[in-house]
């Protein structure tokens, strides 16, 4: 019986919705339990249970051919369900104490057959159209599920006697079958769903009855019954014209497979047990197919594929059937995935305004065979079914496009299940090609089609097969695609693939396998993924670029730029032309090859390769720590780079930037530069030269790299480092350090500290007051006319050269310093010094008692100054000052002497001659002797505790000489006390007679 229900009239502009439904099948009547027997009757067997009604289907047209329908149409229609087959009774038992066999339990009823639906439908116009059809369940077999003791056996009381065997379970019934068809309509946005319905599960059989404990049999189990075939779903479009923007969804499902029912149990008997039932096998998966022909497809929007033409068709899955619990040979055979099948033909697919995305896609989903799911591997499962198969017709087509920039989007899922586990072998789509030249579309499974005005074009092809684990396995079907004259987009899927763009600026995308890509003429861009895919461009073709996830190399082709895709690390190499080569996300090699190359690295630390004086490097702040090797004169300046290295054996340059570099040299005689901020340079071998400007600048140098050269701007130490000669650069006061090594220092013109350290080194302060450090026995040092008031410090005797005025000798060693012509200060050190000044107006610093202090006549007019007690007796010199706080004594010679003591208290003898006496601090004692001449005394104090002792003459006279004090001793022996009133009671008394 069909029954019709309209719930909206069919008025333009409303929905329109139509529910058809047919009625389902009555249920199967249980059978009545045996009776149990009296004394002295057989007990009785159980009733079988009867099987249920058919459901009922739909069939003819649901609308009329002349409904013209402008709003929107939904149809939905649904098969009655197969009723269920009825329980078998259970059977008698015999009664305690008497002599029988229990009882054969009732047969359960068959499930009976889901309702088929069968439709047609013709002339509808309408903007949009929805139409789900799902057909009937078939019934499920009597036993299923069974929470009575329905169809077992009954049991035997008395000795010797067996029990009754269990009832067979009834079968499922078959899933009903759709079938739909749509025809010569005009519509909208479609969807479109047809579901056959899933085969009825078999019934679990009865468990036979217990035999009796002496003597009895246990009774047969009953057979499980077999699932329903799951039903067929097979949908038509055929000559209607589709004319919206949106999608077009029409799928088409097999119904599923029935699972068999489960054995019943062998009785239990004391003499022997009977045998167990069979397991039920699963149903067989229905096919499902879909056949698109002679329609119109009216495209308006660049919706892509998602909201294109979809077309899914799904196998069903076989249902399960469980293994025995007693004997291989009794368990269920699971039944096989049903077939699923397009065939798409006769269509044409049309753009109806500029820049147009015509998108087609197909699904085809073999049915799996049955297994037991969620786990495929459980050890409950029977004999796996085979899985079903797909094919896919596709010939007769028209893809065209408007006067825009058109494309065509065509992706191709073709699955089956375990093509490893069941040896049925996969059937691949075969060679897939797309020409836009000859306007020509091949799948290889129907007759070629034609495309027409399709600028781009991008085919995903997915055929092969899920395991076990649900991994997914491709076959890679081979795709051509061949461009024309205009700008072409092409791109393809897994598999070894061919894309040719001819002329035109084109891009061709070869995803996964080993592609072959031949962009042609124009500027084209060029997608490559695969170790063995191929680049093709010929000389003259344009201006080219590759975009490769891996590394890929330019050498051998005629393309110019490369850009990396991704986050990997992954490199570049380009080729003989100037090259751009970008890097991508990860850590890059970036070899531009010969040529005047721009490379680029973006994120990640990058290596560049450079050996072009043309090649330039674009680095951004923040983007990693990144390497240039050059085999050139190269630098950093104004690059976001922090390391170069330069390779090979030429004499090159390297010259760093702002930021903190490290600069390595090659073989050859490297200028290395780091520029500011704090820098690292390796000579390598060879005569190098470094800049030095940053106080954290460090320089490396092995033994046996050349003579290497330093210029530092600021003080620098050679220590550790093999390094022979440096240079000080500016005019700062900055201070310069040799090594072990026989070094050669030069100054600036500042006053530098200039220290050759151990070797025999070469000294030379240039401009400014300088100081030198001697340590060996061949340090030279040099210093020109005018160059400044400069001073040696040596650990060493030493004797000054040239242009050099001061010289101070260092450490605790008995060392002896000889000056030169000019007015030299000579410092001894903590030893015995002979302290020589030679010609000049030199001065002498005493520490040690017994240091002697050379001086010949007419060598100048001369001075000590001495922290101990110091006598001018046998020298030349002038004048002696004391220095520090001690109590020293101070003793001129028979030259005109200035005498000055300290601020301790001194005695101050000035010796012959008229001498110039100054007693400082202290309590100081003036001490004239006989022939002391005519001397003076500059700062008498004798509020201070200063003395005159005049005791060798014994005698004298005191007057006053206008300001001054006079004390005549006699025999022209005179001594002038400066400023000093020669009655003044302190003053005499001072005086020692």
């Amino acid at each position: 019986m069909i029954v019709g229900v309209r719930l909206w009239a069919v008025t333009p502009g409303r929905l329109n919705m139509f529910v058809f439904l047919g009625d389902d099948g009555d249920e199967g009547i249980d059978g009545l339990d045996g009776d149990v027997g009296a004394p002295g009757i057989a007990p009785g067997d159980g009733t079988d249970g009867s099987a249920g009604n058919d459901g009922e289907g739909l069939i003819g047209h649901l609308l009329d051919q002349s409904d013209v329908l402008s709003g929107d149409l939904e149809v939905q229609a649904e098969g009655g369900w197969g009723g269920n087959g009825g329980n078998g009774g259970l059977g008698g038992s015999a009664p305690a104490g008497v002599a029988f066999n229990g009882a054969n339990g009732g047969n359960s009823g068959q499930g009976s057959a889901g309702g088929d639906i069968d439709i047609g439908i013709d002339s509808i116009i309408a903007e949009t159209v929805s139409i789900l059809v799902v057909a009937g369940y078939g019934g499920k077999g009597g036993g299923w599920n069974s929470t009575d003791l329905f169809g077992n056996g009954g049991a035997a009381a008395e000795d010797g006697y067996n029990g009754g065997n269990g009832g067979d379970a009834g079968h499922g019934g078959v899933g009903g079958s759709t079938s739909l068809t749509l025809a010569d309509s005009e519509v909208g946005a479609t969807f479109i769903q047809i579901s056959a319905g899933d085969g009825g599960a078999g019934g679990d059989g009865g468990d036979g009855g217990e035999g009796a404990p002496v003597g009895g049999n246990g009774g047969n189990g009953g057979l499980g019954g077999h699932g329903g075939a799951g039903g067929g779903a097979a949908l038509s479009v055929i000559d209607n014209l589709f004319v919206t923007s949106d999608g077009r969804a029409i799928a088409a499902t097999g119904g599923k497979g029935g699972d068999g029912g489960l054995q019943g149990y062998a009785g239990i008997g004391g003499a022997g047990d009977e045998s167990y039932g069979n397991n039920g096998n699963g149903g067989e998966g229905g096919d499902a197919s879909v056949a698109v022909t002679g329609n119109i497809f009216d495209f308006s929007s660049d919706c892509g594929c998602e909201d294109g033409i979809v077309i899914a068709v799904v196998g069903g899955q076989g249902g399960f059937g469980y293994a025995s619990q007693d004997d291989p040979s009794q368990d269920g055979v699971s039944g096989s995935g049903g077939d699923a099948v397009i065939d798409f033909s006769g269509n044409h697919l049309r753009a109806t305004i500029d820049d147009v995305v015509i998108s087609l896609a197909l699904f085809l989903n073999a049915g799996q065979g049955g297994v037991f799911l969620p786990d495929p591997t459980d050890t409950t499962a029977g004999v796996k079914g085979a899985d079903g198969t797909t094919s896919l017709i596709f010939g007769n087509n028209t893809i065209e496009g408007s006067a825009g920039i058109d494309t065509f989007q065509l992706e191709i899922d073709n699955f089956i299940y375990d093509e490893a586990d069941t040896g049925v072998g996969i059937t691949p789509l075969g060679s897939v090609s797309i020409d836009l030249t000859d306007g020509v579309i091949d799948l290889g499974s129907g007759a070629a089609n034609v495309i027409a005005d399709i600028e781009h074009v991008d085919v995903i092809i997915r055929d092969g097969y899920f395991d076990s684990q649900d991994d997914f396995f491709d076959s890679g079907v081979a795709i051509y695609l061949r461009g024309n004259g205009a700008a072409n987009d092409l791109g393809s899927s897994a598999g070894d693939d061919e894309l040719k763009g001819e002329a035109g600026n084109d891009t061709l995308i070869g995803y996964g396998g080993d592609d072959t890509v031949i962009g042609g003429l124009g500027d084209d861009v060029l997608y490559v993924d695969g170790d063995f895919d191929v680049v093709v461009e010929l000389d003259g073709e344009g201006k080219d670029t590759v975009v490769s996830t891996i590394t890929w190399s330019l050498v051998g082709t005629f393309i110019e730029d490369l850009y990396l895709d991704g986050f990997d690390d992954v490199d570049g190499n380009g080729n003989d032309g100037s090259n751009l080569i970008a890097g991508s996300a990860g850590n890059n090699v970036l070899d531009g090859g010969r040529g005047a190359d721009s490379l680029y690295g973006g994120d990640g630390d990058d290596t560049y390769y450079v050996d072009d004086l043309g090649d330039k490097i674009h680095e951004d702040a923040g983007m990693g720590r990144d390497t240039v090797i050059s085999s050139v004169t190269y630098t950093l300046a104004g690059r976001v780079v922090e390391h170069l290295t330069l390779t090979g054996s030429d004499n090159l340059n390297a010259t760093g930037n702002t930021l903190a570099n490290t600069l390595t040299g090659n073989d050859g005689n490297n200028i290395i530069d780091g520029g500011e901020n704090y820098d690292k340079m390796y000579g390598g071998l060879g005569n190098d030269t470094f800049f030095v400007d940053n106080a954290g600048d460090k320089v490396f140098e092995s033994a046996g790299h050349g003579t290497d050269v330093l210029h530092s701007s600021v003080a620098y130490d050679l220590t550790g480092r093999h390094i022979e000669v440096a240079y000080l650069t500016g005019s700062d006061d900055i201070a310069l350090y040799g090594n072990s090594l026989a070094n050669t220092l030069h100054g600036n013109d500042g006053g530098n500290l200039l220290d050759g350290r151990a070797g025999n080194d070469s000294l030379s302060g240039g401009l400014g007051d300088d100081t030198y450090g001697v340590n060996a026995s061949g340090d030279v040092v040099t210093e020109l006319d005018g160059e400044g008031t400069d001073t040696v410090e040596s650990s060493r005797s030493y004797t000054l050269g040239d242009f050099v005025e001061n010289l101070s000798l260092t450490g605790v060693g008995d060392i002896n310093g000889t000056g030169n012509s000019l007015n030299n200060a000579l410092v001894g050190n903590e030893g015995h010094n002979v302290l020589t000044g030679g010609l000049g107006d030199d001065s002498y610093y005493v520490q040690v008692g017994n240091d002697v202090v050379v001086e010949a006549a007419g060598g100048g007019n001369d001075e000590v100054y001495s922290s101990v007690s110091f006598s001018l007796w046998g020298t030349y010199v002038e004048g002696l000052v004391l220095t520090g706080t001690a109590n020293i004594d101070a003793t001129g010679n028979n030259q005109v002497n200035a005498l000055f003591g300290n601020d301790g208290n001194n005695v101050i003898d000035g010796g012959g001659a008229g001498d110039l006496l100054w007693g400082g601090l202290g309590a100081d004692t003036f001490l004239f002797q006989v022939g002391c001449r005519a001397d003076s005394i500059y700062d008498f104090d004798a509020n201070e505790g200063d003395v005159i002792d005049v005791s060798a003459f014994g005698t004298g006279t005191i007057s006053q000489a206008g300001s001054h004090a006079l004390i005549d001793l006699g025999s022209g022996n005179l001594v002038w006390v400066r400023d000093t009133d020669a009655t003044d009671a302190g003053f005499l008394g001072a005086i020692i007679w």
